[in-house]
């Protein structure tokens, strides 16, 4: 029994440290979420992880369709997942307000970048190369995720400034999936190590 809990302490050590593949990165605050209109000079815009109240969530998104709060034991938060039935899913932080994790799963939310591209689903395997092409070279086929099982699975780490001031790569990161038949994005969410 101590081997177990003492190898999951170190993989969840470790799923914190640098990450030495050469991926692209986000810095972690970087980018947006937004939901699509047919205006976008009038949605709103903040940074994804500012996204840190249901109210906030309510102003940018609407109103969702099902909140549920409760304790996680491993990160010892509260947490209040939010679900938009249109194809958004948020997870907030009560305990240190911000957006923890997200899924988008339809074209009616759009991820915008520091740089101003946008990333939605539908979007080619081929268009997405150009975005964030060194992710795309570590892309690999999904194995051992139930419904995502053999489709394209592409990360894009978020990264971090050391105590060097240096940016780094750490474990957190975005995972795009793409359907293989179609070669087009289909999910996008947000992984934590832990």
């Amino acid at each position: 029994m101590k081997i177990i809990v003492s190898f999951f302490i170190l993989s969840f050590i470790f799923s914190f440290q640098e990450t030495s593949y050469d991926f692209d990165s986000l810095r972690g605050c970087s980018y947006q979420i937004i939901k699509a209109s047919p205006n976008r000079q009038f949605t709103p815009k903040i940074n994804a992880c500012d996204i840190n109240s249901m109210k906030t969530a309510e102003t940018l998104f609407g109103m969702y369709d099902k909140s549920t709060s409760f304790k996680d034991m491993l990160f010892n938060e509260n947490f209040t997942v939010l679900t938009y039935r249109d194809g958004l899913l948020l997870w907030i932080s009560n305990d240190s307000k911000h957006l923890f994790t997200f899924t988008i799963t339809s074209d009616k939310y759009s991820m915008i970048l520091e740089n101003g591209k946008e990333i939605k689903l539908g979007l080619t395997l081929d268009d997405f190369k150009v975005i964030f092409p060194k992710s795309y070279a570590q892309r690999s086929l999904s194995s051992k995720w139930g419904y995502k099982e053999g489709k394209t699975k592409i990360a894009v780490f978020f990264s971090f400034l050391n105590n060097e001031n240096k940016e780094v790569i750490g474990g957190s990161r975005i995972d795009f999936v793409f359907n293989n038949e179609t070669n087009r994005l289909e999910e996008i969410f947000s992984w934590v190590p832990g």
